[in-house]
């Protein structure tokens, strides 16, 4: 689904912007000097850290912001392969996969101008703006005076000379016009704006962009202090920028501020070369991820960073170039999830960075001797594309070669985003919005109204999405502006993916005629990450689900069902305990336990509890009849033996008058519908409902019989401790 976002050009003097800040900051040097003693120093950024917020990023790798660093999910093993640092790296590698083309999309033809393009973390989105950066960028001497050669550039071999994956040059080479017209062409400005998560007002934002990329953009460009291009004014500003004090004064921080370093850097390129530069954005929402998944970044105070975010990238567009110029260069800006800004001066939005496509993930698991497992693969790590796009499923580039690299070959989570939802653990709860949520592993749906997942993300979607942070009692869990805005915030990171839009009418059999937006988890990889979320913030609302002893019982008694009475009696026991467990919650309590179930199965306490398949989300059939999901419906494998279960739970005021409660709907669910294909690989199927009132629980089942004149029943005590 292509989402394309026009904001008209307006033209603005930036060369007469710059000019105003610095005569500004030339008459208040001497007042800043003099009122430093008296300025309120900014107390120094926190050392406290939560959990991902570490400024130890040894264990990261360079598709990660370091803010955001990965849970770890099991013991580490030794590397097998360590992933490039930088393009040069990666196109020396044995799994490298040509992605040059997108150098022609992004400076041929008549594409917008500036760019602005979601790339989620592992996709590659830092290669690609390196990639870019090596293609284009001037190679000067220390007195700023070009190769003309283009053979003679620093980086002519990258592109020219063959790959050892292929034998070939890159695709890009290929191209000799483009090639020549454009190799080696234009001053670059390269910003990337991941921080060390530690920033918790706009002026620490400041310092730490002072001193990180700010000072490394104007470094690259130091040959410009040998410039007779450029006045002495803005040459010693440019020292400023050059050598930045990361204990300065707030008075003096907000005198040299990033955007004024970003202006006066792109005016003084432009003197001396003549030449506007080319702006290369990686991060730009990394302050605004730190806000987020930051607890303690709940204030006034932090939220005024996203103003300097919005600064940041208006200052970064060629505002003064015509767009109908065809030589006119561009600008690109990577994010995640679009930072709120004002500019107008960007004309469109790209789609995404794609990723790796089936063609290519293929290629990459034959090289490997892997070939055989790709649909495996693709449903751990594929998953991200739309079922009818030309090129097939898209995969995650990082998790792929992670898992091909490495000496275990286990399936696991690889993916750098895993871990930065744990702040959110009790929106997964199930007497929070844990049930909607764990639809998703099938299909969820959300009101197309509501849904604002392709567009900025404002201030106060901010504000909304940290209540969900604050989250101290169940009842809290009905903001539904809340969690919409979790919803666009998870299918910006990943988590979620876009499926389809759906339309729902009355004439259709539907209750209400509405639109909604499908989402859908991608892969195994995130839903066993998810699956662990779902099970810690049901063990945080029910204790009972963390003892390791019940766990083993509730598992042992769905494994080793047999249909005697006594194997039976266990059944009922262990769901009867998650009955007083969860009695007393914001929810009816069979939809909870039903839940608690599901959640076990997703993550069971031990690999020998091979589960097969779980029913997450309700049927078309449940939609229309408006249901809760509060039947189960799971497969397991126990050596030869595959177990089917459809049960039932009810909250009942009496079973004692009770008799038969089993009907020809539970047995339709092994019969047809979108369940038949799972539970037709049962060898053995049961059949069950269990009904409780306040004191006791009534079992009645079937095992591995279709005639209901067959069932059976028992009864069995709740027993509150």
């Amino acid at each position: 689904m292509a989402l394309v976002i026009l904001w008209p050009e307006v033209k603005i003097q930036r060369d007469a912007a710059v000019e105003i800040l610095v005569t500004t900051v030339r008459s208040h040097n001497n007042k800043i000097v003099n009122d430093a003693d008296n300025a309120t120093s900014v107390a120094a950024p926190r050392t406290r850290t939560h959990g991902f917020l570490d400024l130890n990023t040894e264990d990261v790798d360079d598709y990660s912001a370091p803010h955001l660093r990965p849970l770890k999910l099991g013991a580490p093993e030794p590397p097998a392969f360590t992933h490039p640092r930088s393009w040069a790296e990666m196109r020396d590698s044995a799994l490298f996969v040509d992605k040059t083309a997108f150098i022609h999309d992004f400076y041929g033809g008549v594409k917008p101008r500036h760019w602005m393009i979601k790339g989620r973390r592992g996709t590659g989105r830092t290669m690609i703006l390196d990639m870019l950066r090596r293609f284009v960028e001037l190679d000067p001497n220390v007195k700023g005076t070009t190769m003309v050669a283009k053979r003679s550039h620093k980086n002519f071999h990258l592109f020219a000379d063959p790959l050892p994956s292929t034998g070939l040059p890159p695709e890009i080479f290929k191209n000799k016009p483009f090639f020549r017209k454009h190799f080696g062409s234009y001053p670059v400005i390269y910003l990337d704006f991941k921080l060390a998560g530690r920033t918790y007002n706009e002026i620490a934002l400041m310092r730490q962009l002072l001193i990180g990329p700010i000072r490394d953009a104007v470094h690259e460009h130091e040959y410009l202090l040998n410039s007779t291009e450029i006045d002495e004014e803005h040459k010693e500003l440019l020292k400023k920028y050059l050598h930045p004090d990361p204990l300065a004064h707030e008075a003096v921080v907000r005198a040299y501020p990033p955007k004024t370093a970003i202006l006066l850097l792109k005016k003084s390129i432009k003197d001396h070369t003549k030449l506007d530069p080319v702006c290369l954005v990686d991060n730009v929402d990394a302050p605004v991820q730190e806000v987020i998944f930051d607890p303690e970044q709940d204030s006034a105070l932090a939220l005024r960073k996203l103003d300097i975010v919005s600064g940041l990238i208006e200052a970064v567009s060629d505002k003064e170039l015509n767009i109908t110029v065809p030589e006119a260069r561009r600008t690109m800006i990577v994010y995640s999830m679009l930072p709120y800004h004002e500019s107008v001066i960007y004309t469109g939005q790209a789609n995404s960075i794609p990723g790796f496509f089936e063609a290519e993930a293929k290629a990459l698991a034959d090289s490997c001797g892997y070939g055989h497992e790709l649909m495996k693969i693709r449903d751990w790590y594929g998953g991200w594309g739309l079922k009818t796009h030309p090129q097939g499923d898209k995969y995650n580039p990082f998790s792929l070669v992670s898992f091909l690299t490495s000496q275990s070959k286990e399936y696991k989570p690889y993916w750098p985003e895993i871990g930065s939802l744990d702040t959110f653990r009790t929106v997964f709860a199930g007497n929070c919005y844990g049930e909607w949520f764990l639809e998703c592993y099938r299909q969820c749906e959300f009101t197309s109204n509501q849904i604002n997942f392709w567009a900025f993300m404002l201030p106060d979607m901010v504000v909304e999405i940290k209540k969900l942070q604050r989250i101290r009692s169940f009842s809290q869990c009905e903001n539904s502006v809340a969690v919409y805005r979790f919803v666009d915030l998870l299918e910006n990171l990943g988590y979620l993916k876009f499926a389809e839009y759906v339309v729902r009418r009355v004439e259709d059999g539907w209750p209400i005629t509405n639109a909604s937006f499908a989402f859908r988890v991608p892969n195994l990889e995130i839903k066993s990450y998810m699956s662990r979320l779902f099970y810690d913030a049901m063990v945080d609302e029910a204790p009972i689900n963390g003892d390791p002893k019940f766990r083993m019982e509730l598992m042992e008694t769905i494994f080793n069902i047999d249909g005697s009475e006594r194997a039976m009696r266990r059944f009922a026991h262990a769901l009867a305990k998650l009955f007083v467990a969860f009695e007393g919650g914001l929810k009816p309590v069979n939809r909870l336990v039903a839940h608690s179930v599901r959640v076990h199965l997703l993550h069971p306490p031990a690999p020998e509890f091979e589960v097969r398949y779980v029913k997450t989300g309700r049927t078309a059939d449940e939609f229309k009849r408006n249901r809760n999901n509060t039947d189960l419906a799971f497969v397991v494998r126990k050596m030869a033996a595959v177990l089917g279960f459809v049960v039932r739970i009810d909250s009942v005021k009496d079973v004692s008058n009770m008799t038969r409660s089993l009907s020809e709907d539970y047995l339709d669910v092994f019969r047809h519908g979108v369940l038949r294909e799972e539970t037709d690989r049962a060898t053995v199927k049961v059949v069950a409902n269990l009904s409780c009132d306040g004191h006791l629980c009534r079992l009645n089942y079937l095992f591995n019989s279709t005639r209901l004149q067959d069932q059976k029943y028992l009864q069995v005590e709740k027993h509150y401790r």
